[in-house]
């Protein structure tokens, strides 16, 4: 093709009918169409040995047939991203959030890293360093037990109703007592999607990639927050908040999340200056857990 064939082509671009309709509705057959033809031709690579005049020319094609399909060449490549961009990645990380809340039963493993600056035993001022807690998790709608710290070192705090029962360390006698009003955690389902959908607020969320969780294949997605989710993770009652330790919200920059087969299988959250670290894995959704009070002792 000589250079005047393609000037001519160029001033026939515009006399095209089709220019100056309104882009395709979003899952219209006419859209999907569209962009799995524009998918097709994006991706398929051009042979090493073409010159650089027939690879403008591909180009050039691309441009030419999405303008024949009535949509600018600028809509097509942001439909090409389409499973990155925020409204899709949002979708996502909200239908998990959703599901997992009508969940009855689960367990969770959280990992709390801390920078302290104090000695625990002494409460004097000390050199900075990272210090870790593991914690276990069984749930029952709002019955639960934890079991905090690593074997033989364990303690437990079990609520069943009202009602908690504490092991302040291996082999010791159980506590009860009732728990206060505003003590009562909210059921760690329904608290993981109130969480995670205020943190979904007017946040900017991408698609990191795929990773395992626990066996599972999962998305991993960053939730970039803005002043709006901070507030909106404010307002979520401390009841659900606290199960996420997200009570520095002011501090919060990022919440990652993992998703597979439209569940929540991991939450990060770490403030902005790295001082503490929240990891939570879910998993054994809908078991058959049931909690109830250890025999005393």
């Amino acid at each position: 093709m000589s250079n005047a064939d393609d000037l001519d082509l160029e001033r026939l671009g515009v006399l095209d009918p089709s220019l100056g309709d309104a882009p395709p509705a979003q899952g219209s057959p006419r859209y999907n169409t569209i962009l799995e033809r524009a998918m097709t031709m994006a991706t398929k690579a051009a042979p090493q040995h073409e010159s650089a005049t027939s690879i403008r020319r591909h180009r050039r094609w691309t441009r030419w047939a999405a303008a024949a399909a009535g949509i600018a060449a600028t809509i097509c490549a942001a439909a090409l991203l389409i499973p990155g961009q925020p409204g899709s990645a949002s979708a996502a990380v909200r239908t998990a959030a959703e599901h997992t809340g009508t969940v009855k039963t689960l367990r969770a493993a959280m990992k709390l890293t801390m920078t302290s600056t104090f000695d625990p035993e002494t409460g004097k001022p000390t050199e900075a360093k990272d210090v870790s807690l593991s914690i276990t998790g069984d749930f029952c709608g709002a019955d639960s037990k934890i079991l905090i710290g690593s074997p033989p070192e364990q303690v437990s705090e079990t609520i069943v109703g009202d009602q908690r029962y504490t092991v302040n360390a291996p082999g010791a006698a159980v506590e009860r007592d009732t728990v206060p009003a505003d003590e009562r955690r909210a059921p760690f389902a329904l608290s993981a999607k109130d969480v995670v959908n205020a943190a979904l607020s007017n946040a900017s969320v991408e698609a990191v990639g795929k990773e395992i969780v626990r066996g599972v294949t999962t998305t991993h997605y960053r939730l970039k927050l803005s002043d709006s989710s901070r507030k909106s993770l404010k307002d979520v009652p401390s009841a659900e908040r606290d199960w996420f330790f997200t009570d520095s919200v002011g501090d919060l920059a990022t919440v990652d999340i993992w998703v597979a087969d439209n569940l929540i299988r991991r939450v990060i959250v770490e403030l902005a200056d790295h001082s503490f670290t929240s990891d939570i894995e879910f998993y054994d959704f809908d078991a058959p857990i049931t909690i109830k009070a250890p025999a005393a002792s």
